[in-house]
């Protein structure tokens, strides 16, 4: 997992006020003027307190698990369970593809492709998943692309939410879920998975009470996000329970994000 924007923004600033400093103290040393440095050096302090500073949409999403743990796991030689390091090479056929694309004599291949995913690629997700959902799927009108999960969730909450839509996320839920919401002016509205017996629990004995969720539906609500198998519980929402919430966006015309990463490899349905 990457950087979140404010971390991100935190390091450019950092970055750009070094490359300033650097920046002045040769100008000093050319001009041999401490007046010159005093300038630039109040014109940091100003920058610094404000022109560079985080945009307000992502105030209270600078905190990212996956950069803390991963940071913990390297300096304390940990081993990292939130990330999956192979110790094993890929198949032999998936590193010799990349390496004809990548061979002089196929430079061709080295061109930009159709943005929603190259059309050889989206034929194969189309047959594969069509086979999955019962149904023939149209590879250029219902597949996209994306460089990886992260970016196609961040999509789908740019692409769908307004200030002050809200968002049902189920609890415990993946990370990504809450600061996209609130960097898309969304509002997050939660709702937890529950044990439904106290002792010798299974992924499967985690359950939504129906009246809770259906609760939380009201004319603001524009997504549901469904993580199933869920990240972290590993529970695979029964056939009843996905026709429960099904019901429920069908009647107040409520759009479910269905992340489904570790279901047939990564995939989002909506």
């Amino acid at each position: 997992m990457g950087y979140h924007p404010a971390q991100m923004l935190t390091h450019l600033r950092s970055t750009t006020l070094r490359s300033l400093q650097t920046s002045a103290s040769a100008k000093y040393l050319r001009s041999n003027s401490l007046n010159t440095c005093r300038v630039l050096s109040t014109s940091l302090r100003n920058m610094s307190s404000s022109k560079l500073a985080p945009a307000d949409r992502l105030k209270g999403t600078d905190k990212n698990v996956w950069v803390t743990f991963t940071e913990l796991a390297r300096t304390t030689g940990a081993v990292n369970l939130g990330q999956g390091f192979p110790d094993y090479p890929p198949p032999a056929h998936v590193y010799e593809a990349l390496a004809e694309v990548a061979s002089p004599e196929n430079f061709m291949f080295n061109q930009y492709t159709r943005g929603f995913g190259h059309p050889r690629l989206v034929n194969a997700i189309a047959k594969m998943y069509g086979r999955f959902h019962n149904r023939e799927l149209d590879p250029m009108k219902e597949v996209l692309v994306t460089a990886g999960a992260y970016e196609s969730l961040f999509c789908c909450f740019q692409g769908y939410v307004n200030p002050g839509d809200e968002v049902i996320i189920i609890e415990p839920f993946f990370d990504c879920y809450k600061p996209m919401t609130m960097n898309a002016g969304g509002v997050p509205k939660f709702i937890p998975l529950r044990p439904s017996k106290d002792c010798e629990v299974t992924s499967a004995d985690w359950k939504l009470d129906p009246e809770e969720l259906a609760s939380l539906f009201n004319d603001k609500t524009k997504l549901i996000v469904l993580n199933t198998p869920n990240n972290p519980l590993g529970k695979v929402y029964t056939r009843d329970e996905l026709a429960m919430i099904a019901d429920l966006c069908q009647r107040h015309d409520v759009i479910c994000i269905a992340d489904e990463v570790s279901v047939n490899g990564t995939g989002l349905s909506m």
